[in-house]
């Protein structure tokens, strides 16, 4: 299987329903690692990966 090193900001935004502009924020705010190649921004896999692992909740914890 060849699965992807580098996602775009479109495929964030297909893999979790999120805008566009909310990951675009979540860049300028510097909350997730990425790179640029010119004017192309790239996210890693590993550290999308990591950054959702970071927000995971446990099913023993208060959701609300």
């Amino acid at each position: 299987m060849n699965e992807k090193q580098f996602y775009t900001v479109r495929d964030l935004q297909d893999l979790t329903g999120e805008a566009e502009p909310t990951w675009r924020k979540r860049l300028a705010r510097r909350e997730i690692p990425f790179s640029k190649f010119g004017s192309n921004v790239r996210i890693r896999r590993e550290d999308f990966e990591r950054w959702v692992d970071a927000r995971r909740i446990s099913g023993g914890e208060d959701l609300l």
